[in-house]
């Protein structure tokens, strides 16, 4: 498996791209998606990203409030000032808008002028908080938010693939440190739905080993916010021990 800190170094690179529907989200959404995904507990976001219940209405009113209440209550250079003074706060929330996915240009991004179009950036700044010496919840976002770039960002080296296996194993490896940092967020049920319905992708035998001792931790915290919410995943698939035994578990692309 590969190490925590080359995929870290991968990030920062500026390789991977944004998929071609995210190029076409509007930043403000983009930025909304994100905030709601890696920086609250799926308990408190669930209900507005669940294909069950979702609205286009209802986003807008996140979105909306997300721009009011976030955008312009800061502005571009007070949050880049804070980010410098290693504000974690500040660092999370330039990362946030540096993301690129976030429209396609200069001019797509006239509507929000404060968000950017930078995935080496953003990567930086949250490898920074998840590697920095910050509070436990703070690193907790940052895990998310690199658990959420591996999900939605594509591999060049292989165009056209939603989730790449290496990004999926990558997607995994941090949605569990999330959880053991104390944050089951949308970016960490969004994994363990995945997983359950698509036979845990676990990919060969000596990856199975690495990966199950973090899908075992996701569970359990998949667990515990469906005992709170009453959420169901969306298919019903054997258990994770009944999945492991296969010879051919399914991979996520």
């Amino acid at each position: 498996m590969v190490s925590t800190e080359a995929l870290l170094d991968y990030l920062e690179s500026g390789q991977v791209r944004p998929t071609p529907d995210d190029i076409a989200k509007d930043p403000l959404r983009t930025y909304a998606i994100m905030y709601t995904m890696c920086f609250l507990p799926a308990t408190d976001s669930y209900m507005v990203h669940s294909s069950r219940q979702q609205t286009t209405n209802e986003f807008h009113v996140v979105a909306q409030n997300c721009k009011k209440h976030r955008l312009e209550a800061r502005k571009k250079w007070w949050v880049t000032n804070g980010a410098m003074q290693e504000d974690v706060d500040d660092m999370l929330e330039l990362a946030l808008r540096d993301l690129p996915g976030s429209g396609s240009g200069p001019a797509h991004h006239q509507a929000v002028a404060d968000v950017n179009y930078n995935i080496a950036a953003a990567a930086k700044l949250f490898r920074r908080v998840f590697e920095g010496p910050f509070p436990q919840d703070k690193k907790a976002i940052a895990a998310s938010a690199i658990c959420h770039l591996f999900l939605n960002y594509e591999d060049p080296t292989e165009p056209g693939v939603p989730v790449p296996f290496q990004h999926w194993c990558a997607a995994i490896g941090f949605a569990a440190k999330s959880c053991r940092l104390g944050l089951f967020s949308y970016a960490s049920l969004l994994v363990a739905d995945t997983a359950l319905g698509m036979g845990m992708g676990l990919g060969e035998a000596s990856d199975r080993t690495e990966i199950l001792p973090d899908l075992h931790d996701i569970l359990a915290s998949f667990d515990k916010f469906r005992e709170e919410t009453g959420y169901r995943p969306t298919t019903t698939q054997p258990s994770l021990d009944e999945q492991t035994d296969s010879s051919t578990p399914t991979r996520i692309a």
